[in-house]
């Protein structure tokens, strides 16, 4: 089955934001996009069995059984140029009332992780996953890429993680924190260090849960608002790119 979707990568997007000079993107927005990829995440490693009618939310199983043995499928290849925007879906997807959703595509690499890779205890796959996701999200919301991965401290850890993600307060202080430490968490190249699928789920629908009067004493949180995150959307996703070009897989 083939689906159009004409609102563009999550690369064009980043790109866009840059051209347009916007400021730094609301955490309502940003919740729900980071939720959109976890529920992607949960796709791959819990895929659907059979086929099932009309639009479906991806959940965790809620059978332990089915719950501890997840596929562990990884995309292999999840950067931004294979995550494209879709529709606004409110009446299936409620989150997405605000934000369009997302998609990813390209799942010709996708898989079970290699022998080699698998380790005691660990879902290879789903940690896979979350560090393009990580990698993702850190690119739309720094404009920039890391090469290296450092040890970053972040809150509640009395040790640092070694991630692929750091947002420093002084260098975003609009960025939720709580978003800004699951991101942290996700980036890790070390699994031990980081967030479980049911952690990051979770963590992922308390964020989308806050209103705009959460952000509302807070940097930024006149941004934060319905009105303007639906604007923002227009803006860097329905409307066309007046100076398209060629896209590239090296950026993000």
């Amino acid at each position: 089955m083939m689906e159009c979707l004409e609102n563009g990568s999550l690369y064009k997007f980043a790109k866009k934001r840059m051209e347009l000079d916007e400021h730094d993107l609301p955490n309502r927005m940003l919740w729900r996009l980071l939720l959109c990829l976890i529920r992607a995440c949960i796709g791959f490693a819990y895929p659907p069995r059979g086929l099932q009618p009309g639009r479906n939310l991806e959940e965790i199983p809620t059978a332990n059984i089915e719950r501890a043995y997840p596929a562990d499928l990884v995309h292999g290849d999840m950067h931004s140029n294979n995550i494209l925007f879709a529709e606004y879906e409110p009446e299936s997807f409620p989150e997405h009332s605000l934000v369009p959703t997302l998609k990813t595509i390209d799942l010709e690499r996708c898989g079970q992780p290699h022998p080699a890779s698998r380790r005691a205890g660990r879902w290879v796959g789903i940690e896979a996953n979350f560090l393009s996701v990580a990698f993702a999200m850190r690119a739309i919301i720094t404009l920039r890429s890391r090469t290296t991965a450092r040890p970053v401290f972040i809150t509640g850890r009395e040790e640092p993680i070694n991630s692929w993600c750091e947002f420093p307060e002084d260098a975003y202080p609009a960025l939720d924190r709580d978003l800004a430490n699951l991101l942290t968490e996700m980036g890790t190249d070390d699994g031990y260090d980081g967030v479980t699928l049911d952690d990051a789920f979770r963590r992922a629908q308390e964020g989308v849960a806050r209103g705009a009067d959460y952000y509302e004493n807070r940097v930024g949180g006149e941004f934060e608002t319905d009105e303007h995150i639906i604007a923002l959307c227009k803006r860097l996703i329905l409307e066309p790119n007046e100076h398209e070009d060629s896209d590239s897989e090296d950026e993000y």
